[in-house]
């Protein structure tokens, strides 16, 4: 059995949005008629393109820091857990002298 990957939210995330924007794009092509109706066209389009594009980025460094975060946190478990070792093993060769 194939294990699924889990699919990132800066991965998914924007693609709603996009496909959000395609759809109320094709809902509102009769403002492309009048001149004043385009310029607001293109406008919105522009402005629904750039935030996508800032939630990408966005989400993606935030997934970033998360994985240095759990990984930083990993390391300094198992340090932790190799200086328990070290002081207990060090205590029981001081009860055995």
């Amino acid at each position: 059995m194939k294990s699924r990957k889990k699919l990132k939210s800066y991965v998914w995330v924007p693609a709603f949005l996009t496909v959000y924007a395609l759809a109320m794009a094709l809902f509102n092509l009769d403002n492309l008629k009048t001149a004043d109706g385009r310029q607001t066209f293109w406008f919105t389009v522009g402005v629904e393109v750039l935030l996508i594009v800032l939630v990408a980025v966005f989400l993606k460094k935030r997934d970033k820091y998360r994985m240095q975060r759990e990984e930083s946190m990993a390391r300094q478990e198992e340090q932790n857990r190799y200086k328990i070792s070290d002081k207990s093993s060090e205590e029981g060769e001081e009860v055995e002298k």
